[in-house]
């Protein structure tokens, strides 16, 4: 009996040395508590500056990404701005008087009334106009005070070379009525005229930026401006529009 006792212990101290011996060394012991060190955390490592400077920079980049992200897939809606409706000339103006309403003493000698036509400078209206022969003479169409200066065109729209002419203004500052004379020539006097003077004498040369017109006859209505720039509602003159010269 003793025998088998003894032969049992021996036994189990044997299975428990065989079990232990194939047991990792290594393993913490199952009896101590396990403890963990957390001293080169990633934490502990952003303290230093060269880890925390670049580690704050692509959280900013991030970030940055995120919210152009973000708008991308939020489109921000516009509000169409209002159609703006061109004014028509006719509102800009008052209804053009009884005197202002013509027929106009021709500005030139008969010729250039039965031959003028409308020039244009690309679509803009300059005026009517037509070529006069040397020594030709201008008139006034109407009561008013006269005033010339020089100015200098371009020969054409394309040319940059200039060609220096003459524009006479025709004042009616009582009817608010205006006319500019386009020539060259021999610069008139300011002064005070009346209804069919001779103003001036065409030297015949034509201009090529008004269609190679030696006169462009220029009328404005409702003129309150009275500068040497025109002010006032510009007419598109017709032949029937004028008398003829006496």
């Amino acid at each position: 009996m003793k025998m088998k006792q003894f032969a049992k212990r021996h036994l189990k101290k044997l299975i428990k040395s065989a079990y232990y011996k194939k047991v990792d060394p290594q393993l913490p012991d199952s009896q101590k508590p396990t403890v963990i060190n957390f001293g080169n955390s990633f934490f502990d490592q952003l303290k230093n500056w060269r880890v925390f400077i670049p580690t704050l920079t692509a959280l900013v980049l991030l970030a940055a990404l995120s919210f152009y992200l973000w708008q991308q897939k939020t489109p921000v809606k516009t509000i169409p701005a209002p159609e703006s409706k061109p004014q028509e000339t006719a509102s800009l103006f008052p209804p053009p008087t009884d005197y202002q309403k013509g027929p106009f003493l021709c500005p030139g000698i008969p010729q250039f009334c039965q031959t003028g036509k409308d020039i244009f400078i690309e679509k803009s209206y300059i005026g009517f106009g037509s070529r006069l022969p040397a020594k030709s003479h201008i008139f006034a169409s109407f009561d008013g005070e006269l005033a010339t200066f020089k100015v200098a065109i371009n020969r054409s729209p394309a040319d940059k070379k200039t060609q220096n002419i003459l524009v006479s203004t025709l004042t009616d500052k009582e009817h608010l009525l205006r006319a500019a004379y386009f020539f060259t020539g021999q610069a008139p006097k300011d002064r005070p005229v009346k209804k069919g003077e001779v103003i001036a004498t065409s030297s015949g040369e034509t201009m090529p930026l008004y269609d190679n017109s030696s006169l462009v006859f220029v009328l404005t209505r409702n003129d309150i401006v009275m500068g040497k720039r025109l002010g006032g509602e510009r007419v598109q003159l017709k032949k029937a529009d004028f008398q003829k010269s006496d």
